[in-house]
């Protein structure tokens, strides 16, 4: 049945977080393979963002998706974990669980799982290799383009506008307490004039 999990044969992957491609099926070429790996080793520089692409030849009938599920607990856990199924022409993606990797909307991994998956059903390997990692570059990237940054002048505005904002907090907090413990004593020296008037 589909419900269970198989266990695949192939080499357990390692728990380093880093960015690697690691192509034990022998899906892609080794150009392609090279020029992922310079793809993925500058992501992982500019953003902090380590992603394991590994192949297996065979699913051995069950789900990509279950499959790379588990796998993928055996990757780092800030790793984003890619799987290719050669003989199938499927891949699955799974998210890290902690980490910048773990931040990605669904949408956005799913629009990188099919830009490796349209080129690999239709035979391009190399291409789904290729065409994948740059997707998810170019994610990251976008990503980081559209994050407000504050420049040092900003950052400088914004602790003023705190400081003072918790200056007049405390001021205020001062001024009630004083009248709090002023005000009995008040009361009490307006009972003993009248006191004094009525003699």
């Amino acid at each position: 049945t589909m419900d269970a999990v198989p266990v695949i044969t192939a080499a357990q992957p390692s728990s380093e977080v880093t960015a690697e491609v690691r192509d034990r099926a022998g899906v892609f070429g080794r150009g392609a393979e090279r020029r992922a790996r310079v793809v993925l080793r500058r992501v992982h520089r500019d953003h902090r963002f380590p992603v394991l692409v590994e192949t297996v030849e065979s699913l051995e009938g069950a789900w990509v998706a279950d499959v790379a599920r588990q796998r993928g607990r055996l990757a780092g856990a800030d790793q984003l974990y890619v799987l290719v199924a050669g003989r199938k022409q499927e891949v699955g993606l799974i998210a890290a669980r902690r980490g910048p990797a773990s931040r990605l909307t669904d949408q956005q991994r799913e629009s990188i799982r099919r830009a490796f998956l349209g080129p690999l059903q239709a035979g391009e390997a190399d291409g789904a290799l290729e065409q994948g990692v740059r997707a998810l570059a170019a994610t990251l990237d976008s990503a980081a383009t559209s994050r407000p940054k504050l420049s040092g002048r900003d950052a400088l505005i914004s602790v003023t506008i705190l400081v003072a904002a918790l200056a007049v907090l405390l001021a205020s907090q001062t001024r009630a307490g004083y009248g709090v413990r002023n005000r009995p004593r008040s009361r009490g020296r307006r009972s003993t004039m009248r006191a004094y008037s009525a003699r």
